[in-house]
């Protein structure tokens, strides 16, 4: 495996040199030490370092904190941040940029190397968990079903695809936030229809769900039209449900592609009665049997092969 690449920003030489020292027999690859902010921003991009450990305090405009929310912002690089200074003000304002861990001054080499694996792991996991989080938005937004997927237990909409934007009349800057109800309202039954709650039902069955047959969506133009809905829920770590994730098709398709089959196949009936009646009759022959001729009779008579 290769060693991971780490920048060290620190304007004193001597601790900087000995940081890279330590970094070096740790087995880590030190790609550049900045004694300033903006050294430290052309080294983030001139290397990418998968790591940036970033003292708070720094010579010239823009201290560490400040440098460190800049190589966020731009390169979404994990960033610990090195300091003698543990008060709650420093603390406060390191927060702010997520850093992801934060070592005082002076430490030891164990507890570096602890802070920074951590750093690196939780770095990959998070980059890994945005690239799936890229490709279900991608399939979803290509789906030809409506989606809608919830961020909580209380069923607050957390993401809608352009097909159920198309199908609720909620766009999705409006939809995200709102409660599943406010925006995805459905009926359930038709003597009396009665409201259905989707979210409810998916979390108490705790498996996937699939409802269909006597779902009506009512958009927000009050338009009202079938639906088959199937639900299932989101889990987190430890197997506890976390949200739901709702699927639906409009359901008119269906029954027009119904109609269009029934059609079809009744055209199919009519036109062959028509070929039954209007089939010609076959001209008149005279059969022959081996050895046997119908000779004006219903009953076959033996004909002598012998004088023919």
């Amino acid at each position: 495996m290769a060693a991971a690449k780490i920048l060290i920003v620190e304007d004193e030489i001597i601790i900087a040199r000995e940081l890279e020292a330590r970094l070096v027999g740790l087995g880590y690859e030190v790609v550049g030490i900045a004694s300033s902010a903006g050294e430290a921003l052309a080294f983030a991009e001139q290397t990418q370092p998968q790591l940036v450990l970033m003292d708070i305090v720094l010579k010239g405009e823009m201290n560490g904190i400040e440098a460190a929310g800049v190589i966020s912002l731009r390169w979404d690089m994990p960033v610990i941040y090195l300091t003698a200074y543990s008060d709650s003000a420093t603390l406060e304002r390191a927060k702010i940029t997520e850093p992801y861990g934060y070592i005082v001054k002076p430490f030891s080499e164990r507890e570096l190397q602890a802070n920074i694996e951590m750093a690196l792991y939780k770095a990959h996991s998070e980059n890994k968990l945005r690239d799936i989080e890229k490709w279900f938005s991608a399939s979803m937004q290509e789906i030809a079903d409506g989606v809608i997927a919830t961020s909580d237990l209380d069923g607050t909409i957390a993401y809608i695809n352009p097909r159920a934007e198309e199908l609720t009349g909620w766009t999705e800057s409006e939809a995200i936030g709102k409660p599943v109800g406010e925006v995805f309202q459905v009926l359930r039954g038709k003597t009396p229809p009665r409201i259905f709650d989707p979210v409810a039902l998916t979390l108490s069955e705790g498996i996937v769900i699939w409802v269909t047959g006597d779902l009506t969506l009512v958009s927000r133009t009050a338009q009202q039209f079938p639906i088959d809905l199937t639900g299932a829920c989101l889990r987190n770590g430890d197997d506890s449900p976390m949200g739901v994730v709702l699927i639906f098709r409009d359901a008119r398709d269906k029954t027009q592609l119904q109609k269009l089959l029934r059609q079809i196949q009744n055209t199919q009936r009519e036109l062959g009665a028509a070929r039954v009646v209007q089939e010609p009759p076959l001209p008149e022959q005279t059969p022959h049997l081996d050895g046997f001729e119908i000779a004006g009779s219903d009953q076959p008579t033996l004909r002598d092969e012998s004088k023919t």
